[in-house]
């Protein structure tokens, strides 16, 4: 009853709030206005992971209100009136206001990437770069994309259940197993961004033990090469962005898809139209929107290994 009471006084127009950048922001149907008042005001949510909650503690203690701002607060200063105060900045530890102002610093400042430790990501002779489109509302896994790349060129490899049958999608956790299996094992390397496709694998696996074992699968993401770029983008980079998504990065480092509107909502929209009329062109659709999410993640880890050579 209280949040209706909030929401429907907001929309009255009776009381206002500040708006702030979030990850789950781009669902929302004010995602564009809030995004544009933000960067206009240059607000504290553009740097990343920051939030409403800590945007507002920093606006009221130490009356920051924009991204440059924060650029110039004497942390050790800072620090000294935490010490006296423990209801000073309640909330924002030592490291977190560290990382704070060095993410302002890049968004503001220096507008670079920033690679904080060595890399030395592996050499091989096969290296694969996947993503999986799949309905979470309807726990169904559609498709399994890989871009691979080796010493005589690359291609794009797809496993697709056309149908929204277990026999379909079966059939397509296998036959990306089977083509896992086919690998020289000791020479390729497999990225991915985001622990979405650890996570779900391993839910497949229990749908379908014929498929593939659960020791198969855990010996796999258990590979050192195999490697979940976003754990490294998160712990040890910056970007002067306000999201670390692939798509943000990615269009960052100069990619681009080739859908005006890509997003993995829009594919399940796709997939679902897909599976009414069965029209190849929407089906392209969603091959192209994978392989460019594979190729996106392809670019990311070159730009990595970029960084890494000059450390």
């Amino acid at each position: 009853e209280e949040t209706k009471e909030k929401v429907e006084n907001l929309l009255a127009g009776k009381v206002k709030n500040k708006p702030a950048m979030a990850g789950s922001c781009k669902l929302c149907p004010w995602y564009r206005s809030c995004k544009n008042w933000c960067k206009e005001n240059e607000d504290l949510t553009n740097i990343f992971y920051l939030g409403r909650s800590k945007r507002d503690v920093l606006n009221e203690d130490l009356f920051v209100g924009k991204v440059g701002e924060v650029c110039s607060l004497d942390l050790a200063d800072i620090l000294e009136k935490k010490k006296k105060d423990k209801n000073f900045l309640k909330g924002v530890a030592e490291k977190t206001l560290s990382k704070i102002i060095a993410r302002a610093d890049i968004l503001h400042n220096n507008r670079v990437a920033v690679l904080y430790k060595k890399l030395e990501l592996p050499k091989v002779s096969y290296e694969l770069f996947f993503d999986i489109e799949d309905d979470p509302t309807q726990e169904f896994v559609y498709m399994h994309g890989v871009y691979e790349r080796n010493g005589k060129g690359e291609k794009f490899i797809h496993f697709t259940a056309k149908d929204k049958t277990e026999e379909a999608e079966k059939e397509a956790f296998g036959n990306f197993w089977k083509y896992v299996r086919s690998l020289p094992q000791d020479d390729f390397a497999a990225y991915y961004y985001s622990p979405h496709e650890k996570t779900t694998y391993r839910k497949m696996q229990k749908l379908y033990p014929d498929a593939v074992s659960a020791e198969e699968v855990e010996n796999f993401f258990g590979n050192p090469n195999v490697i979940d770029l976003y754990s490294i983008i998160l712990k040890h980079t910056d970007w002067p962005l306000g999201s670390y998504s692939l798509k943000e990065i990615a269009q960052f480092l100069g990619f681009k898809w080739r859908d005006e509107t890509p997003s993995g909502a829009l594919s399940i929209q796709w997939f679902n139209e897909y599976l009414k009329n069965k029209e190849e062109d929407i089906l392209k659709r969603i091959l192209e929107y994978n392989e460019d999410d594979c190729k996106a993640t392809m670019v990311m880890k070159d730009a990595l290994e970029k960084l890494d050579s000059k450390l």
